[in-house]
């Protein structure tokens, strides 16, 4: 998956390993990527939060009343937490659901909303921060050309993911009655993913042999 993200995302994540060891954290969790994201200063997540009036200063504050008392007993480099790590494969889903065949700091940003339940999320609500905004703001950059962060031969495609994963979960209630409604959630979220961008890829490649 790594080989996705664009400079700007390896970058952040670099800077959330940063900010966990500065922080003394034995985990990088999903606080340190948000300060990442914001510190990378150029990519479409830091301006998406800066537009909604997150800095830098007042997020890291929140960061180390949160960590303050969770310090680092090991002599290893710290590790990406369940949650941030959840994050990442959610940043990809994204980008599949948006058509994009990179990872950059966008999709990390939506993967933090979309993961939910992580400390960033509850950083950003204590700021008043709306999840909704976030997704709101971040569509709105990328829309222009001059906020992406690959070349301009790359696919933006988004498509209305409610409905499609809507269909997708009513055959999974038909296919896997056995499955509780939380499962069949999560696995209609990963296979609409997965079918739309096997259809995204085959509209592409459709009519080249023709």
């Amino acid at each position: 998956m790594f080989e996705r993200f664009t400079d700007r995302a390896r970058r952040v994540l670099v800077y959330a390993q940063e900010e966990a060891r500065d922080l003394d954290q034995a985990f990088i969790g999903t606080e340190h990527i948000l300060l990442g994201l914001i510190r990378e200063g150029d990519g479409v997540a830091a301006k998406a939060l800066d537009a909604l009036g997150t800095t830098y200063d007042v997020v890291r504050e929140k960061v180390t009343e949160l960590t303050e008392l969770a310090t680092n007993t090991s002599s290893g480099s710290p590790a990406f937490s369940r949650r941030a790590k959840k994050v990442m494969e959610m940043s990809l889903r994204e980008a599949m659901r948006l058509g994009h065949s990179y990872i950059g700091t966008e999709h990390l940003l939506l993967g933090i909303v979309r993961q939910g339940d992580g400390a960033a999320v509850r950083i950003l609500n204590e700021l008043g921060v709306e999840m909704s905004d976030i997704q709101t703001q971040v569509v709105q950059l990328m829309s222009s050309p001059s906020n992406r962060e690959v070349g301009e031969h790359s696919v933006h495609v988004i498509y209305d993911g409610a409905i499609f994963r809507g269909v997708v979960r009513a055959v999974g209630e038909q296919l896997r009655p056995d499955l509780d409604a939380a499962d069949l959630d999560g696995l209609a979220d990963t296979i609409a993913d997965d079918l739309f961008n096997q259809l995204r890829q085959s509209w592409a490649e459709a009519g080249n042999s023709f």
